[in-house]
């Protein structure tokens, strides 16, 4: 068969490359497009993925986004007309699940966050919508997720970012040179703490993050800590490097699954970054001031994850030596596997 990949955010590559693989050792042909949004185009270069570069972010407003979805559906529809593809798939890509299903494609999507408001588009232009277990059923009624297209797979999509990663001896050299620093040695007897700011662009996003100017404050402050700092959008990185001196911000892609397992801490106000950590082992914070995502919740239930969304427990925050990591891949395959036969169907 011949499959459509849309990767329209940085999560998406991390994501999609095990999966590629695998439909490709399947003998499928696999066509990619990608945004340029955030580090998409970066990390896509660092996986290997190659394919045209097809629009980019509407902003924040919503008159923007809407313009944006119309415009870059049109664009996609122009680039797949005549391809013969089998299957559209993406995480949510609304303009590819619109434009696919105008093509006459089978349309696959993949969600695990029932508080976008965006599902509504997605869930009912998809043929088949694949979530995790944990996903409300209450919320994929209300999308309009019906019984004939929603397929559920046990664990979480991080796991499949997961699946096919190793750690690399070397990565400690990969950061420094990453973030312009001397040498590796820097990091040497030091915590090293991993901080994510918020999706401000994201339509699931639109509330105020206070905590988080407090959070750099203080990290920014505390001594025998190193802080890489992982901005969004070219906006936070200029105002990170101007506000937070020791704070650093790395110059080129860095693996955000190989970050997480060389961290002591990682406080992310998104999603995907936190559960790679809470799933490596790593302690993992949530900053994020949204509703919370069922995959955060079953976390934090757990004890994976901790939020850190109040002063009180900022003050608490334990910036200390982690004890170890753990890199579990098994379990990581089987949700790879599960969610390619979805795929294919």
């Amino acid at each position: 068969m011949k499959i459509w990949i849309d990767l329209a955010n940085t999560p998406h590559v991390v994501f999609f490359a095990p999966i590629i693989k695998q439909l490709e050792a399947q003998g499928h042909t696999v066509l990619v497009t990608l945004r340029d949004f955030a580090q998409t185009l970066a990390v896509a270069k660092r996986f290997g993925i190659e394919g045209p570069v097809i629009g980019g972010h509407g902003g924040a407003r919503k008159i923007g986004k809407a313009w944006n979805l119309i415009e870059r559906t049109l664009q996609l529809m122009k680039f797949a007309f005549g391809k013969k593809i089998d299957i559209a798939l993406s995480h949510n890509s609304y303009p590819q699940n619109v434009a696919g299903r105008l093509l006459g494609c089978r349309v696959v999507t993949v969600s695990d966050y029932e508080g976008n408001p965006s599902n509504h588009l997605a869930f009912r232009f998809a043929h088949r919508v694949i979530i995790p277990d944990h996903f409300p059923q209450d919320a994929v009624e209300k999308f309009g997720g019906t019984a004939d297209k929603v397929r559920r797979f046990d664990g979480y999509k991080e796991q499949v970012s997961l699946s096919q990663f190793d750690f690399s001896d070397q990565f400690a050299d990969e950061l420094a040179a990453a973030c312009q620093l001397p040498d590796a040695s820097v990091f040497d007897g030091k915590v090293v703490v991993v901080v994510r700011t918020p999706p401000v662009l994201a339509t699931y996003h639109q509330l105020d993050n206070d905590i988080f100017p407090a959070i750099l404050d203080k990290l920014n402050q505390t001594d025998n800590l190193v802080v890489i700092a992982l901005p969004r959008t070219d906006e936070q990185k200029q105002q990170i490097l101007a506000d937070y001196s020791h704070l650093i911000v790395p110059q080129q892609a860095v693996d955000g699954r190989a970050l997480s397992v060389f961290a002591d801490l990682v406080i992310s106000a998104g999603g995907s970054m936190n559960r790679e950590a809470a799933l490596l082992g790593t302690p993992a914070y949530s900053v994020f001031v949204g509703a919370q995502p069922s995959s955060d919740k079953v976390l934090l239930q757990q004890g994976k994850m901790h939020q850190l969304v109040t002063q009180a427990q900022l003050d608490a925050l334990p910036l200390q030596k982690k004890a170890s990591q753990g890199l579990e891949g098994s379990s990581n395959d089987l949700v790879l596997e599960s969610i390619v036969r979805e795929i294919l169907g």
